[in-house]
């Protein structure tokens, strides 16, 4: 539920979400998504589209150089967990962290395309981003905390369902009581995560009325734009780390209630990414 400017770093997992059967084809846009995605932010002057073409073709060229063997390891290995009768709260983490390395890969490699056009930004170009930005904040408020607390928790269960019936199938009804049960075990940081948005806006802000082609303040830009928001405070930090174990184990729970058919489907995904990727592979090597 947290906002990134110009959110780059989020192509790697839109391509791996996407259908199995459209991974390759969507792979293929990853320039064009970068691209769109940067334009919902600001209208970019000819000069900025070229360089963000530029930028965008060079980042995907890396990726397929770099990271496609790499994501065929990795759903080939989640693929491997996820078929054991059993798993634990602590290989779901591992797996989460494992995908958090792969972000921020690719989050290091954006920052070329940041770096670029960031120190031309006009100041129109400015307020177009800030005004997204505060658009966000209001749409996070009116989704968030502009509900009752149980509006809340079924929003929440529902979402999280929708996510597991794209990967699994229809839940059945004692998953969806699982689920719900989750929802309202989870802790809401609705509010914290709202201040959090606006001091981050408040600091990006003033960085990018700074000088942007000071190599110092392009490192606090880049960081902001690629690096997770800090908890508020110490309470803050224990609820969400409460909240993250929460979760896991929640999905331990739902690995275990998985039916036959259930667990062949999610098995045919993972391994058609595992397939997907490493054909992409074989095919960039071959370029």
């Amino acid at each position: 539920m947290r906002y990134r400017t110009l959110a780059l770093g989020l192509a790697l997992i839109s391509v791996c979400l996407t259908s199995c059967t459209k991974t390759k084809l969507a792979y293929g846009f990853l320039d064009n998504w970068l691209r769109w995605e940067t334009e919902k932010y600001l209208s970019p002057t000819d000069q900025q589209k070229q360089l963000l073409k530029v930028h965008s073709k060079n980042f995907h060229h890396w990726h397929r150089s770099n990271e496609l063997e790499s994501l065929a390891q990795f759903a080939g290995q989640t693929a491997t967990l996820l078929d054991q009768p059993n798993i634990s709260a602590e290989q779901v983490q591992q797996t989460l962290e494992q995908m958090q390395v792969i972000y921020t890969r690719s989050a290091k490699q954006l920052r070329k395309l940041t770096d670029a056009l960031l120190p031309t930004l006009q100041p129109s170009q400015i307020d177009q981003i800030m005004a997204k930005l505060d658009q966000q904040a209001v749409e996070y408020q009116e989704q968030y905390l502009a509900v009752s607390k149980q509006q809340r928790i079924e929003d929440r269960a529902e979402s999280m369902e929708d996510f597991f019936a794209g990967i699994v199938g229809k839940l059945n009804p004692q998953q969806s009581q699982l689920v719900l049960d989750w929802s309202d075990g989870i802790t809401s940081l609705a509010a914290e995560g709202l201040l959090q948005q606006r001091l981050w806006q408040q600091e990006f802000a003033q960085a990018l009325a700074e000088d942007r082609s000071d190599p110092t303040n392009l490192d606090k830009l880049a960081s902001l734009i690629f690096t997770e928001l800090k908890p508020l405070n110490d309470q803050q930090q224990k609820i969400e780390q409460a909240n993250r174990q929460h979760t896991a184990k929640m999905i331990v729970t739902l690995h275990g209630t998985l039916t036959k058919k259930q667990r062949a489907k999610l098995q045919k995904r993972l391994l058609n990414y595992q397939r997907d990727f490493q054909q992409l592979a074989l095919e960039s090597a071959q370029r």
